[in-house]
Protein backbone atom coordinates (compact mmCIF):
# COMPACT_ATOMS: atom_id res chain seq x y z
CA UNK A 1 0.00 0.00 0.00
CA UNK A 2 1.25 3.39 -0.93
CA UNK A 3 1.34 6.22 1.55
CA UNK A 4 -0.08 9.51 0.53
CA UNK A 5 2.45 12.37 0.27
CA UNK A 6 2.90 14.55 3.32
CA UNK A 7 0.89 17.68 3.40
CA UNK A 8 1.33 20.88 5.30
CA UNK A 9 -1.70 22.74 6.39
CA UNK A 10 -1.58 26.41 5.47
CA UNK A 11 -4.24 29.06 5.22
CA UNK A 12 -4.40 28.92 1.47
CA UNK A 13 -4.69 25.22 1.28
CA UNK A 14 -7.28 22.96 2.52
CA UNK A 15 -6.28 19.87 4.52
CA UNK A 16 -7.04 17.67 1.62
CA UNK A 17 -4.68 19.37 -0.86
CA UNK A 18 -1.37 17.57 -1.05
CA UNK A 19 1.91 19.62 -0.93
CA UNK A 20 5.01 18.91 -2.78
CA UNK A 21 7.84 17.79 -0.72
CA UNK A 22 11.33 19.14 -1.23
CA UNK A 23 13.95 16.49 -1.31
CA UNK A 24 15.99 16.45 1.87
CA UNK A 25 19.73 16.74 1.43
CA UNK A 26 22.19 15.22 3.78
CA UNK A 27 23.93 17.70 6.16
CA UNK A 28 27.36 17.09 4.71
CA UNK A 29 26.22 18.06 1.23
CA UNK A 30 26.32 21.81 2.08
CA UNK A 31 29.91 21.75 3.29
CA UNK A 32 32.45 21.74 0.58
CA UNK A 33 36.13 21.38 1.09
CA UNK A 34 38.29 24.10 -0.29
CA UNK A 35 40.78 22.83 -2.74
CA UNK A 36 44.31 22.39 -1.42
CA UNK A 37 46.43 25.21 -2.76
CA UNK A 38 48.95 24.06 -5.20
CA UNK A 39 52.64 24.80 -4.92
CA UNK A 40 52.56 27.73 -7.34
CA UNK A 41 49.94 29.66 -5.34
CA UNK A 42 51.83 29.02 -2.11
CA UNK A 43 55.01 30.25 -3.76
CA UNK A 44 53.22 33.37 -4.99
CA UNK A 45 51.97 34.09 -1.45
CA UNK A 46 55.45 33.61 -0.02
CA UNK A 47 56.94 35.88 -2.68
CA UNK A 48 54.38 38.59 -1.88
CA UNK A 49 55.10 38.25 1.84
CA UNK A 50 58.84 38.40 1.18
CA UNK A 51 58.58 41.54 -0.94
CA UNK A 52 56.40 43.16 1.75
CA UNK A 53 59.01 42.30 4.39
CA UNK A 54 61.78 43.70 2.18
CA UNK A 55 59.84 46.99 1.90
CA UNK A 56 59.43 47.12 5.67
CA UNK A 57 63.14 46.43 6.14
CA UNK A 58 64.09 49.20 3.73
CA UNK A 59 61.74 51.65 5.47
CA UNK A 60 63.16 50.68 8.87
CA UNK A 61 66.74 51.09 7.66
CA UNK A 62 65.92 54.51 6.21
CA UNK A 63 64.31 55.57 9.48
CA UNK A 64 67.26 54.20 11.44
CA UNK A 65 69.83 56.12 9.38
CA UNK A 66 67.75 59.32 9.65
CA UNK A 67 67.54 58.93 13.42
CA UNK A 68 71.29 58.30 13.65
CA UNK A 69 71.92 61.54 11.74
CA UNK A 70 69.58 63.41 14.09
CA UNK A 71 71.38 61.91 17.07
CA UNK A 72 74.75 63.05 15.71
CA UNK A 73 73.39 66.57 15.16
CA UNK A 74 72.00 66.64 18.68
CA UNK A 75 75.27 65.35 20.11
CA UNK A 76 77.12 68.10 18.24
CA UNK A 77 74.69 70.65 19.68
CA UNK A 78 75.20 69.27 23.18
CA UNK A 79 78.98 69.39 22.77
CA UNK A 80 78.78 72.98 21.53
CA UNK A 81 76.52 74.00 24.39
CA UNK A 82 78.80 72.35 26.95
CA UNK A 83 81.81 74.13 25.47
CA UNK A 84 79.94 77.44 25.61
CA UNK A 85 78.84 76.76 29.18
CA UNK A 86 82.41 76.07 30.24
CA UNK A 87 83.64 79.21 28.47
CA UNK A 88 81.19 81.47 30.28
CA UNK A 89 81.66 79.67 33.57
CA UNK A 90 85.38 80.39 33.34
CA UNK A 91 84.62 84.07 32.77
CA UNK A 92 82.29 84.16 35.75
CA UNK A 93 84.91 82.44 37.85
CA UNK A 94 87.50 85.07 36.96
CA UNK A 95 85.03 87.83 37.80
CA UNK A 96 84.32 86.13 41.12
CA UNK A 97 88.02 86.21 41.96
CA UNK A 98 88.09 89.86 41.00
CA UNK A 99 85.10 90.59 43.25
CA UNK A 100 86.81 88.82 46.14
CA UNK A 101 89.80 91.08 45.64
CA UNK A 102 87.47 94.06 45.64
CA UNK A 103 85.96 92.98 48.97
CA UNK A 104 89.41 93.10 50.47
CA UNK A 105 89.62 96.74 49.38
CA UNK A 106 92.74 96.29 47.31
CA UNK A 107 91.32 97.72 44.10
CA UNK A 108 89.60 100.94 43.06
CA UNK A 109 86.26 100.89 41.27
CA UNK A 110 87.81 101.99 37.97
CA UNK A 111 90.35 99.18 38.10
CA UNK A 112 87.66 96.62 38.91
CA UNK A 113 85.50 97.82 36.01
CA UNK A 114 88.38 97.74 33.52
CA UNK A 115 89.46 94.28 34.68
CA UNK A 116 85.87 93.00 34.49
CA UNK A 117 85.48 94.33 30.94
CA UNK A 118 88.79 92.72 29.96
CA UNK A 119 87.51 89.38 31.25
CA UNK A 120 84.11 89.72 29.59
CA UNK A 121 85.44 90.66 26.15
CA UNK A 122 88.25 88.11 26.02
CA UNK A 123 87.81 85.64 23.17
CA UNK A 124 87.68 81.89 23.67
CA UNK A 125 91.25 81.17 22.70
CA UNK A 126 92.75 84.19 24.45
CA UNK A 127 93.08 85.03 28.07
CA UNK A 128 92.30 88.46 29.43
CA UNK A 129 95.28 90.63 30.17
CA UNK A 130 96.26 89.63 33.68
CA UNK A 131 99.25 91.88 34.11
CA UNK A 132 97.07 94.26 36.08
CA UNK A 133 95.40 91.52 38.13
CA UNK A 134 97.06 91.73 41.48
CA UNK A 135 96.14 88.52 43.20
CA UNK A 136 96.57 88.64 46.94
CA UNK A 137 98.90 86.14 48.49
CA UNK A 138 96.05 84.22 50.10
CA UNK A 139 94.44 83.31 46.74
CA UNK A 140 95.08 79.66 45.92
CA UNK A 141 95.68 78.00 42.53
CA UNK A 142 91.96 77.76 41.81
CA UNK A 143 91.65 81.51 42.25
CA UNK A 144 89.86 81.33 45.58
CA UNK A 145 90.78 83.32 48.62
CA UNK A 146 91.07 81.39 51.84
CA UNK A 147 87.67 82.66 53.07
CA UNK A 148 85.96 81.93 49.74
CA UNK A 149 87.48 78.46 49.64
CA UNK A 150 86.18 77.66 53.13
CA UNK A 151 82.74 79.00 52.23
CA UNK A 152 82.71 76.95 49.05
CA UNK A 153 83.76 73.84 50.95
CA UNK A 154 80.99 74.36 53.50
CA UNK A 155 78.40 74.79 50.75
CA UNK A 156 79.95 72.16 48.53
CA UNK A 157 80.29 69.40 51.07
CA UNK A 158 76.61 68.61 50.69
CA UNK A 159 76.21 69.39 47.00
CA UNK A 160 79.58 68.18 45.73
CA UNK A 161 78.67 64.52 46.05
CA UNK A 162 75.40 65.11 44.25
CA UNK A 163 77.11 67.08 41.48
CA UNK A 164 79.71 64.36 41.03
CA UNK A 165 76.99 61.71 40.87
CA UNK A 166 75.04 63.72 38.28
CA UNK A 167 78.21 64.19 36.23
CA UNK A 168 78.98 60.45 36.37
CA UNK A 169 75.41 59.56 35.38
CA UNK A 170 75.60 61.98 32.45
CA UNK A 171 78.89 60.47 31.26
CA UNK A 172 77.44 56.96 31.57
CA UNK A 173 74.33 58.00 29.60
CA UNK A 174 76.49 59.53 26.86
CA UNK A 175 78.58 56.35 26.63
CA UNK A 176 75.41 54.25 26.30
CA UNK A 177 74.07 56.51 23.55
CA UNK A 178 77.38 56.33 21.74
CA UNK A 179 77.33 52.51 21.92
CA UNK A 180 73.74 52.42 20.66
CA UNK A 181 74.71 54.63 17.74
CA UNK A 182 77.34 52.12 16.65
Amino acid sequence: MKKPPLTVNTKDQSPSTPMRQKPIRPASAGLQRSPVPDASSRMANMTADFSHLEEQLHASQTTNSRLKEELQEMQLSVDTLEKERDFYFHKLREIEVLCLQCEEGAESKDTIVSKTLAILYAKENETPPTDFLDEPADVNAEGLSEDARHAQQDEGDEGAGEQEQVREEEEYRQEEEHEKME
